[in-house]
């Protein structure tokens, strides 16, 4: 997978947070609401609601932003879990289809109303810098 990556897009990068957006299949998606949409946020050394907590996680881009994300992590149980985005393709578990993919906090802080999400990006940001005064980086 990560060769068909590589392949297909011009750069990837290591990120410390994913936005990932998926409408879900079927709905009639209204362009004003948000209420058929899965947003799904990985940061890296936070456990989930799900108990997985991401390691690395590498965005794939073109020139019209990221494209593709592969979050590798561990499941609180100790099993390691790779998760593997690409927008246009199925969701898993849902059913959606990827939207968009987002990686970078001052787009996400543009777009924050436009996601339904206001005030996630400065969140996303205390809790980043959280960690890397707990992990001993300033």
């Amino acid at each position: 997978m990560k060769t068909e990556l590589r392949n297909q897009y011009d750069a990837e990068k290591i990120v410390d947070f994913l936005l990932v957006c998926a409408d879900k299949m079927g709905a009639n998606n209204d362009e004003n609401s948000n209420t058929n949409q899965i947003k799904m946020i990985h940061l890296k050394g936070i456990f989930d609601d799900n108990g997985f907590c991401p390691l690395q996680i590498k965005t794939y881009s073109d020139n019209e932003g990221v494209k593709a994300a592969i979050v590798h992590g561990r499941h609180m149980n100790g099993l390691g879990q790779i998760y593997v985005y690409e927008v246009g393709s199925r969701f898993y578990p849902f059913v959606a289809t990827v939207e968009s993919l987002t990686d970078d906090l001052d787009i996400l802080k543009e777009n924050e109303s436009a996601y339904g999400l206001e005030g996630i990006s400065m969140r996303i940001k205390e809790v980043l810098e959280q960690q890397s005064v707990a992990d001993g980086e300033e």
